[in-house]
This record gives C-alpha cells, structure tokens and sequence, in this order.
C-alpha cells in the first residue's frame, strides 16, 4: 500500500484505523475521505489539499469573502471579492504580489477589503 495517512479516526470501531488517506498518482495527489469531518476539520483538510495543489492561497477567508485565481503563462492572478457590506481583513500567505490596481509589491500578511471590495494580486511564478 502506498498511501499515506493524514488522519486517524479516533474512537469506537475504527479507532487508530485511517480515515483520510493521500497518494501520488503521477504528478498530481489523490485523496481519500472515508468519513464525515465536522466543519473545521473540512476547512483544515481543503487547506492542506489546495496547498498541496498550488492553488491554496492559503488565504484565510472570513465569511463575506471569495476568492477566485486564474493561471496562465507563468503568472497567477488571484481576485479578492469582500461580498459583505463590513469592513474585512483578509491574511494573505507569504509571496511575492503586487496588486493589479496600484502596483504596490508586498510580500503577503493582512490586506484590508472595503464593504463590497476588491483586491487583485498579481504573482509571478
């Protein structure tokens, strides 16, 4: 078997026994979710899977906020949409970004989004 645990159920029958499995297939990595998880276990899991795809983020969404990204010719360009009418701040992962509307460069921490807007991160890869 070459699949490697991520997580263990932790009680009852199946205690100890795998319950979310990842395996290299290729050049990509195929999950397996062999149970119900709660809420923050599901955000934890799609964390570490779109980490692990190169399309995470990592961004940290409070409720309100979306996100969308596009790759093409080595760029990829990520839009921050605050769908909410409050103030947000969105924590951005350690990169190199700039951002489509100034040009300001910064390397990732907090961005604050206005009721209802926008922010457009540019990255070269």
């Amino acid at each position: 078997m070459t699949a490697e645990t991520i997580a263990t159920y932790a009680s009852e029958y199946f205690a100890g026994r795998a319950a979310v499995t990842r395996n290299l297939h290729g050049n990509g990595k195929v999950y397996y979710i062999g149970t119900v998880l709660d809420e923050q276990s599901t955000r934890l899991l799609l964390g570490r899977i779109a980490l692990d795809a190169g399309i995470g983020a990592g961004l940290e969404l409070p409720d309100g906020v979306e996100i969308a990204i596009r790759s093409a010719d080595k760029m990829r360009i990520t839009f921050v949409l605050n769908l909410s009418k409050e103030v947000k701040q969105v924590r951005v992962p350690v990169g190199d970004y700039s951002s489509a509307f100034s040009n300001r460069r910064f390397s990732g921490g907090e961005i604050q989004l206005e009721p209802r807007g926008v922010e457009i991160l540019v990255q070269a890869y």
